[in-house]
């Protein structure tokens, strides 16, 4: 949700279903890479609840980048890109995530030194 700054169901209503799906198999595959693969019998309740075109979720990640504080997106975002890439796990929208939010930070910086 990050990425899209929206929720869930939000993002399906605009079409994001494709990005949604690679974004959840991506994270699927790097989990099981580090030795945590998603169990076969979870798989249609994640389907069901990142499928829900009235889900309001969001990341607690893009609350904290909409409320111009720190996040923790080294930590999540950039952990799952690196882990991603050493799985050979495609991390393109992990990474346009993570920039998203770095550069969120990097603009709140720079306007606040401006201002002093």
């Amino acid at each position: 949700t990050v990425l899209f700054r929206a929720a869930v169901g939000d993002i399906l209503r605009a079409g994001g279903e494709p990005f949604l799906d690679r974004l959840l198999e991506g994270n699927a595959a790097i989990a099981a890479a580090n030795g945590h693969p998603l169990r076969e019998a979870y798989r249609p309740e994640m389907r069901k609840l990142f499928g829900d075109r009235d889900n309001p979720i969001t990341a607690s990640l893009m609350k904290d980048v909409e409320a111009g504080g720190r996040n923790e997106a080294d930590h999540i975002l950039g952990w799952l890109a690196e882990a991603g890439d050493r799985a050979g796990v495609d991390t393109t929208l992990l990474r346009a995530a993570w920039v998203h939010a770095k550069a969120q930070a990097e603009r709140r910086a720079r306007v606040a030194r401006a201002v002093h």
